[in-house]
């Protein structure tokens, strides 16, 4: 008897918990996103990575371009080689050229954007901006990842995000769709590229 009782309550927490569950998954808030084609002008507005304060409101964002290209090659560029590289094993860079206006950002100075916060997102990936990579094609910054830009001021940045072999094989992210995601909440925005 006593056995049938346990039996009993454990099949009726489990009924309830899965009860919560579906109740939760159907009633909370969907994610929203919102996927912005490439050359088109991307408003960041109330939109943030971690938190509100960030104040990018006021900003606008366009890709330009973007290519994948070898790491021997992006250091090429700048007279550098792969000895110069910051990370080993490095093999090609994803590069994604942007321009950034400030439309009405009134906290020039203060806030702006940070580079550190956007990423690459494919299917199953995600990659980040490589700072040394990023100060070579951004010689007038000083290597500084966070800009500020007067009111009515628009500027372009290659931004190199990396890309080990090992888990981020070129085959793979060249044949997937690839977002350049420039706010996380409330409204995640990517940039296709």
């Amino acid at each position: 008897m006593k056995n049938k009782i346990s039996v009993g309550i454990a099949i009726l927490l489990l009924i309830t918990v899965f009860v919560r569950i579906f109740y939760v998954n159907n009633t909370s808030e969907k994610a929203l996103y919102e996927i912005i084609p490439m050359g088109e002008d991307a408003e960041i507005g109330e939109n943030f990575f971690d938190d509100s304060n960030e104040n990018m409101n006021g900003y606008v964002v366009t890709v330009k371009s973007s290519e994948i290209i070898s790491a021997e090659e992006y250091l090429n560029r700048f007279g550098k080689t792969l000895k110069d590289q910051h990370f080993e094993g490095l093999e090609n860079y994803y590069l994604v050229t942007v321009n950034v206006k400030n439309v009405d950002n009134q906290f020039v100075g203060e806030k702006g954007i940070n580079f550190v916060r956007w990423y690459i997102q494919g299917s199953d990936y995600i990659l980040k901006v490589e700072d040394v990579a990023y100060s070579l094609a951004n010689e007038s910054l000083n290597g500084s990842l966070q800009i500020s830009l007067n009111q009515n001021k628009d500027m372009d940045f290659v931004l190199p995000f990396y890309m080990f072999s090992i888990d981020h094989p070129y085959e793979k992210i060249a044949n997937d769709t690839s977002y350049l995601v420039i706010s996380d909440y409330p409204t995640k925005l990517m940039l296709k590229i």
